[in-house]
Formats: C-alpha cells, structure tokens, sequence
C-alpha cells in the first residue's frame, strides 16, 4: 500500500508527494567560456541580469579566504571589470542583488566583522555607489538569504544566517521607496537557499533535501510541501516560461543531503509540481557559485551548430569545485524550454488504475484556546473511498457520496488524525481538473482549496487553512 500523507495545519499546511518514473530528455549544451579578462577565483558571489542582458557580478571570497568588493560585466564579448566613481560598500560574501530601474542593490551578506544588514546601490549610468535612505525596522544582520522582486520592484527578504550561526526563518519585504515590512516567519529556517516568485502570489523555497517552502500572498500564510530537489542549498537557479506558459525553475549544482557538491541540473515546473533531473549533467560538481540568464542570441559563445536564436541561455561562474576555489566562466544553453520528455521525473508519478492512496489529515490547532473546525473533502469520480473513514477523537466522519465530513472541536495544542483509504478507478487524460475542499469555520466562510488532480495526474498546492 501506498501512503500519502497531507497535513492541514493551523497555520501551517504540509502536503507530500511520492514517487518517480524514467523517460528521455534532450541534451544540453555545456559551453566553457575562456574569456581574456575573468573575475579571480571566488565563492559566495552573487551575479544578476541587467536590463540590457548583460550580466553584473558583485563580491565573493577568494581562495585564499580574501573578501571581495569589486564589480564586473558580462557581455557577449566575455567579461570586463568596472571601476566605481567612489568608494564600494565593504568587503563580503553570500550578499544578494537585484536590479531596479538603472540600479544595482546590494543587501546583506558576511564582512569582516561578520554578518551585515547595510543596504546599497550603485547606480549604473554615473558608476556611482550609496547608501538609500530606508524606513521601518530593517532585517537583522544575514548571510547566505534568498531573494526574489515582485512585479513592483519590491524585494522579498527569506532566512539567511546570523551572527551566532543560527538558520533564520524571519520573512521580510523592501519596498522599492526603501521602507522594510516584516511578513510571517516560515515554519522551516534557511540558509544558502533559492527562493522564486510565481505571478506576485506564491513564493517559493527551495533549500531542504526534498522540502519546498511555500508562502501565499493572497491569504497571508505558509505552506511546506514535499517534492523539492534532494538538495541541502549552496546551489544556484534561474526560472524561464516553457511553451505552454509554465514557468521552470532550473537548478544547478549545489551540495545533497549529505552535503556532497553534485553536478545535477534539476528543473522544478511551477504549474505542475513536477520535479526533473536532466539527462546531461553538468562539466563538473559544483556549489556556492553563481547563475543568471543572458540572451539566447548569444550564440558565438556556443559550440552548439543548433539554432541558437531561441530557447534557455544561462551563465554560471566560479564556485566551489572538488575542494578548490574556481574562476570558470560556463554557458548553458537549452534549445527548447519545452521541458517534455523529460529524463527522470522524480514527483509527481503518474497515477495507475488499482493504486490504493491513504490519505491522513491533520488538523492542528496550535492557538491558546479550542477550536471548532469542520473539514470537507469531496473525492473526485476517479477516487473510490475504501471502507469508512476515522478520526482520532471527536466522532467518526461522515460520508455522503463522494464527500468526507467531520465536525469538531480541536483543544489547545491539540491535534486531531482524520483517515481515509482511496483506490484509483481510472486515469482517463480527458478527467477534468478536480478541485479538493477543506474548510476551517473561522466565521469568514473562507474555503481554502488544494488541486488534487489534474489529467490523471496527481499535483497539489499548498492547502492554506487559517483559523
């Protein structure tokens, strides 16, 4: 029997996704770049794409443990230092940076005192660096945080780590006016982890072996879900729309969960919740580097005799590889972003007829007071219930066709197990989307829902319940 377990949590949710199947997936292109003028060896850089395509690169550590300040350009010609108008911001590593308008912003990272919190910009067309003028509590001082940019030009601040060593799991917002905002904790702390923003709503946390945080803006709360790479951070990311409109996360590189540098390019689809890892690996294994995109028609960097005018182009530079501190420049070029085939599909797997699925529901109430709670889950025609559902306490559930019901009270601290067996009838590709329900009586009526089947499929969000 397989289990699948979803946990509806106040207010967290946890969602798990088993299974893996085995196809073939185009290659890759791998290009080594040998450019006259590269940056030095470094780690804990950080690289973002500019406006125009070209890429800046900014600080990182040296092989001989020297922090480091300065800034360089990649273009289609290979890369170019350039020299500030005045004085940079000090020395660090494991900053992060983001383009706004014709500015770079820097925020955080570790110095020679240790972790830092200074935000600063440097403002391309004079080649001028400052210090902004913020607003409200800034974040503490953090090294190795994720960011991702809103459609706004607002920052979302994730996790890093403090000046006692310890993974955070604070979740902040930088306006693009400067004023900080200090948004729900993740129930997970980060550290060297990518995160990723979907349509100004879901942002995503990528930094767990197999652990996806989730956070949705439009009802305020977090998600964990399983289904992430088997990966415990140090790697680098870029996201682009394949030919359906979905957005792909691909992933190179990084350290396992038992903290090896790997050579794997994982790619995550967003729409799908469908993980994959690429036939082609990478030249060699590699963590703490850097990656940003660059314009496909870049092609004169390619060995590649395709058509270079389209597809996926990414630049990744330096890192740690094999022990020793690294200065290579690499291209990676995939000629279609359509990701289908693919070379192994690690989650979801595809749903098979006579598959028996138990679901177990948690339904959590961490508050100070009881709660009542009702929770509804209608099954989708595919799914038939497998004998009668339980519950821990409160009563058994009832059934009433396809829709599981319990109402209840949920002590304080308390948690109450709600548990039912399925069997999967058909997998019929023309099943229309099914949505599953779950409602907590919060006296707001809110019905908060999770997508439990798509084509036969088995994909699932984040089921966000709040009380």
């Amino acid at each position: 029997m397989r289990k699948r377990m979803i946990a509806i949590t106040v207010p967290v949710i946890v969602t798990l996704l088993l299974g893996s199947s085995i196809s073939i997936t185009l290659a890759d292109d791998w290009n080594p770049i040998n450019p006259d003028t590269p940056p030095s060896e470094r780690h804990g850089h950080s690289v973002v794409t500019l406006p125009d395509g070209r890429v800046m690169l900014f600080g990182g550590q040296g092989y001989q443990g020297d922090l480091k300040n300065d800034l360089f350009i990649y273009d289609a010609n290979g890369w170019n230092e350039v020299i500030p108008a005045n004085d940079p911001p000090p020395a660090r590593k494991d900053a992060k940076t983001w383009v706004l308008g014709e500015k770079l912003w820097v925020f955080g990272g570790f110095g020679e005192n240790g972790p830092l919190n200074d935000l600063w910009t440097y403002d391309l067309p004079s080649h001028g660096w400052s210090q902004p003028v913020t607003g409200g509590q800034p974040p503490p001082a953090r090294s190795g945080h994720a960011v991702a940019q809103m459609s706004d030009g607002s920052v979302l601040i994730s996790g890093g780590t403090d000046e006692n060593g310890q993974k955070l799991n604070d979740f902040w917002k930088l306006s693009p006016s400067g004023h900080y905002e200090q948004l729900p904790n993740c129930p997970r702390a980060y550290s060297d982890h990518i995160a990723h923003l979907i349509d100004d709503d879901l942002f995503l946390v990528f930094g767990e072996p197999g652990v996806i945080g989730m956070y949705q803006f439009s009802s305020g709360m977090w998600g964990i879900s399983s289904g992430g790479p088997p990966l415990s951070g140090h790697a680098s990311s870029v996201m682009a729309e394949n030919e359906k409109g979905e957005n792909i996360i691909f992933i190179f590189g990084g350290k396992d969960e038992y903290g090896n540098e790997v050579d794997i390019v994982y790619e995550f689809n967003t729409a799908t919740g469908e993980l994959t890892e690429r036939a082609e690996r990478m030249p060699y294994s590699v963590y703490d580097h850097d990656s940003a995109r660059i314009p496909a028609s870049w092609q004169q960097q390619t060995r590649s005799s395709q058509n270079t005018s389209q597809g996926l182009r990414v630049l990744l530079f330096g890192g740690i590889s094999g022990g020793k501190v690294i200065s290579t420049t690499l291209e990676f070029f995939s000629p279609a972003i359509d990701l289908s085939p693919s070379s192994k599909r690690v989650t979801p797997d595809t749903a098979s007829v006579g598959e028996v699925v138990t679901y177990t529901v948690r339904l959590v109430n961490s508050g100070l007071f009881s709660a009542t709670v009702a929770f509804t889950d209608t099954l989708p025609a595919a799914l038939q219930l497998q004998g009668s559902p339980t519950a821990s306490s409160g009563g058994v559930p009832g059934v009433d066709g396809q829709t599981i019901t319990w109402l209840g009270t949920v002590a304080s601290n308390s948690t109450v197990t709600i548990t039912y067996v399925t069997m999967l009838t058909s997998t019929n590709t023309s099943m229309p989307s099914v949505v599953n329900a779950a409602h907590i009586d919060d006296g707001t009526s809110n019905v908060y829902t999770r997508l439990a089947f798509v084509n036969g499929r088995r994909v699932f969000l984040p089921l966000v319940l709040k009380h």
